[in-house]
């Protein structure tokens, strides 16, 4: 089993603001979560939704988490 870190919820949101700036598209912030080690299970529905249509996710949403 992997270890879990968990950030304070003031780095999280300081996280979650900076990683959308750092990358260009959409599909490069998930590949950038996938090189940080977040689980594919995590990413799946996610990256469902932008193959199917990339218009109906914002980047910036909780860095394609919500």
């Amino acid at each position: 089993m992997a270890d879990i870190y968990h950030y304070p919820p003031d780095v999280f949101e300081l996280l979650v603001e900076t990683i959308p700036r750092l990358v260009r598209s959409k599909k490069a912030v998930i590949l950038f979560l996938q090189g940080v080690g977040v689980a594919q299970k995590d990413l799946r529905d996610v990256a469902s939704v932008l193959s199917k249509n990339q218009a109906s996710i914002n980047k910036f949403e909780k860095a394609l988490g919500n």
